[in-house]
């Protein structure tokens, strides 16, 4: 019905806003991690990220560099 043709005419837009949200609360949750002095490694383990992609969050947030 309408419902289904709104979903269907913005699913592009629903699955990007979805992803940014996404990507924006691991951001999140890495910063929050590395504020309270969380090992590095583990929060590698939890996010799936590396070194220069923590470190790219780190730096686009107004962060100093890993330590």
């Amino acid at each position: 019905m309408l419902c289904d043709a709104l979903n269907e005419l913005f699913a592009d837009e629903l699955k990007e806003a979805d992803f940014k949200g996404h990507t924006r609360g691991r951001e999140e949750m890495i910063l929050a991690f590395l504020n309270a002095g969380g090992d590095l490694d583990v929060i590698k383990a939890a996010s799936g990220l590396n070194d220069e992609q923590i470190e790219e969050i780190r730096r686009k947030n107004g962060k100093n560099g890993l330590q």
